[in-house]
């Protein structure tokens, strides 16, 4: 990997300097004109999925809640193990989602 620059995120140098040949090529002026052409779908598609996983983490994080709590009404300590364990997968999942 080179050298990095920064473009509002950071990029391996050598990697710039093919999109900074791409765009030459396909007649922009400079990045941010390029990155106008861009079509909304391929803008919006992390924003959607994060939405999607979300709603499903959710949505398996309450059918999981239902039984659990239920499960707990016989001993109300399961209610406390069961939150320990949701917390301690959350954070770990924010830790692996960051780390990409």
């Amino acid at each position: 990997m080179g050298e990095l620059s920064r473009i509002g995120i950071a990029i391996d140098s050598d990697l710039l300097k093919r999109f900074d040949r791409s765009i030459e090529k396909s007649g922009y002026t400079n990045r941010s004109e390029a990155s106008r052409g861009l079509p909304l779908g391929s803008i919006l598609v992390f924003p959607v999925l994060f939405a999607a996983g979300m709603s499903l983490i959710d949505t398996t994080d309450n059918i999981l809640m239902l039984g659990a709590y239920g499960w707990a009404y016989i001993k109300p300590i399961r209610k406390l193990y069961y939150n320990v364990t949701i917390t301690a997968v959350s954070v770990l999942v924010a830790f692996l989602v960051g780390g990409i």
